[in-house]
């Protein structure tokens, strides 16, 4: 995609005693990169660093993939980084979040967070931002995300990072303010594949959009004869 479009990255570090909090900004983000729930600091006066170096301690300590086997971070090397602060004054943050099939969006998920709304909230938008019939755990927003004024370019964002991956699926996560589109994560097993769509039927439509490469699906028996794979068949 070329400069620009993923948040400034401020540190990276292998351990918590290693930041030096008093260079970082007033407002920033610390996340370790095998797993989720970022440290959010809107206000560094009133922000506990010794409670924060406990907290990142213990998150580097936690073996995120005996949970859910997702096994990419099964060997991670853990780092925690911290990033720059995305915000505009008086612009609600939106996580557009792209499912892309085979280098193509389908549908778009937006996550929000609300006053109202203890723990966000999730839509769902055909590639037209047509709200479609159907959610997961999470509540609707209150008022539904507008339609974004660029919607073709993050459409061709998707397209171009869905393609480089060169995977069955990915979900591409983007974040719009104010015009200017930044990548959030590129995600291969939201959820763990265990979401849950309501009404039902919405899970075999969206399911049916997931062609996997049969070559994949025997690459471990090559060099094996006609009889092991038989036997192995049965």
């Amino acid at each position: 995609l070329g400069e620009g479009y993923t948040p400034h990255i401020l540190g990276v570090w292998s351990s918590p005693d290693e930041i030096d909090f008093a260079a970082l900004p007033e407002k920033f983000v610390l996340k370790t990169n095998h797993d989720g729930c970022p440290i959010i600091c809107t206000d560094k006066s009133e922000f506990d660093i010794d409670a924060t170096r406990n907290l990142l301690s213990e998150k580097l300590k936690d073996r995120y993939y005996t949970r859910s086997r997702e096994w990419a971070y099964k060997n991670i090397k853990r780092l925690i980084f911290a990033e720059e602060y995305l915000s505009v004054p008086g612009e609600e943050l939106i996580d557009y979040r792209f499912f892309c099939f085979n280098g193509e969006p389908k549908y778009c998920m937006t996550t929000s967070e609300h006053t109202d709304a203890k723990h966000g909230s999730s839509d769902y938008f055909d590639l037209e931002f047509n709200h479609l019939p159907f959610g997961s755990s999470s509540q609707l927003a209150t008022v539904t995300p507008k339609k974004p004024d660029n919607l073709a370019e993050m459409l061709e964002i998707s397209r171009k990072l869905a393609s480089y991956a060169a995977f069955p699926f990915v979900r591409v996560d983007l974040y719009n303010l104010s015009g200017k589109i930044y990548v959030g994560e590129l995600t291969y097993y939201p959820t763990a594949g265990m979401v849950n769509y309501c009404p039902e039927k919405w899970n075999k439509t969206t399911g049916n959009y997931l062609t996997l490469p049969k070559k994949n699906a025997w690459r471990h028996l090559k060099g094996r004869d006609k009889k092991w794979i038989e036997q192995a068949l049965k």
